[in-house]
């Protein structure tokens, strides 16, 4: 047998094979046994569609030859299957079923795989009582019948975090002993993995632990156990208050670190690879202003009241001439005389019903948008601007004067 060294590809390879050759003699009942190993070692893969599908078939072909054993065996494999998907009433009908066809055979090997999906069944349903009960059914039949093998009836690490979870440390202790030696008398990489998550779940300084049975894990992929391991080691993290380690990271997240290292850099800083290369400047992005790139990837400084404007070649007394498709609108004002502020206001450089035209006026140099220029070009049409506060005021559109 393959699946208790862990060899779960050739397991299932080597069943499809024997399934393969006896349609082909057209031997029908020589169907039910490789089709039962093969969907057990598609589970432990991760195939569960093809889990599904084979236990489908050798239930069906079990239940027409009148093979009552395989068939028991294929509604346990069927169960654990229903119970990793959360489907409770069809795994405690199938895990019923064969311990019942168990206890009318006298099959020990079927009652304590029956239970020990049960309990399974349980502590995935979060009622941590109903688990520890039918767990502690199967450490006493594994007892009674000496079945120390860890991999084909995975009880401990079961028992082990319902105990945990119920708060009851001396006996998840006593049971991780138990499965210890069954990891250390194996020898497989599945048996010390799930070793090292129980003790993740125990110890104090459990970040050793789950990373030792992750890497453990990377020898002998299983995904379900895997997934089972992160999630103990978040619940450890979360409890010590490592929330953010917790947290699993965002998809994509290293790779988007990867070319913010390659492309974010400090103006005039070499390359650290290039050894003398051009300047590492941040990749100009959509919604970057016009200049971001010149500046280093930082965003430029928006021009307050009272700057002057740089000396611009064809200008003239400080304004940016025109360009083409330009509105007049947009070329900058030159700053008003002084003007008293109204009443109730506090001083300012012009009245408070035209801070709002005037500061719309003074930032239409920096827009070019093809869109932003239509409409300026609409709200202020081309003859009104002029140079004189009173031309601007009647500028104003009619319904924005009452701001």
């Amino acid at each position: 047998m393959r699946l208790p060294t862990g060899e779960f590809e050739r397991a299932r390879d080597a069943g499809l094979a024997i399934c393969q050759r006896a349609r082909e003699a057209g031997a029908i009942g020589a169907l039910a046994n490789p089709l039962v190993f093969a969907a057990d070692a598609a589970y432990r893969l991760g195939d569960w569609d093809f889990t599904d599908a084979a236990t489908s078939e050798a239930l069906r072909v079990a239940m027409e030859a009148g093979q009552h054993n395989w068939w028991g065996h294929a509604l346990l494999v069927r169960a654990r299957l229903d119970a990793a998907r959360g489907q409770e009433a069809e795994s405690g009908q199938a895990a019923r079923g064969a311990i019942a066809l168990s206890e009318s055979r006298n099959l020990a090997s079927g009652l304590t795989f029956g239970h020990a999906v049960l309990g399974f069944l349980e502590l995935g349903l979060e009622r941590v009582d109903e688990a520890i009960a039918e767990l502690e059914t199967v450490e006493r039949l594994a007892a009674e019948h000496g079945l120390e093998e860890p991999i084909l009836i995975p009880w401990t690490p079961d028992l082990i975090e319902a105990y945990v979870r119920a708060g009851r440390a001396e006996d998840a202790g006593r049971v991780l002993a138990t499965l210890e030696r069954q990891a250390g008398s194996t020898g497989t990489a599945m048996a010390n993995a799930a070793a090292a998550r129980c003790r993740g779940m125990l110890a104090g300084d459990f970040d050793a632990a789950f990373t030792e049975a992750l890497a453990l894990d990377d020898r002998r992929p299983m995904p379900f156990e895997r997934a089972r391991t992160l999630l103990a080691f978040g619940r450890r993290l979360h409890r010590a208050r490592r929330r953010r380690g917790a947290r699993p990271p965002p998809r994509g997240a290293g790779r988007v670190r990867a070319a913010r290292r390659n492309a974010v850099g400090r103006p005039g800083a070499e390359r650290a690879a290039g050894g003398g290369g051009a300047p590492s400047l941040r990749a100009r992005r959509v919604t970057d202003p016009p200049g971001a790139a010149r500046c280093g990837g930082r965003r430029p400084r928006r021009l307050q009241p009272g700057d002057r404007r740089r000396a611009v070649p064809g200008a003239k007394d400080g304004r940016v001439p025109p360009g083409p498709n330009l509105p007049q609108a947009r070329r900058p004002i030159a700053r008003p005389a002084r003007c008293h502020a109204p009443t109730g206001s506090r001083a300012t450089d012009e009245p408070r019903t035209l801070r709002a035209p005037r500061a719309a006026l003074t930032s239409l140099g920096r827009l070019f948008d093809p869109r932003t220029q239509r409409r300026v070009a609409s709200r202020w049409p081309q003859p009104q601007v002029k140079r004189s506060w009173t031309a601007v005021r009647h500028a104003v559109p009619e319904k924005d004067k009452g701001d």
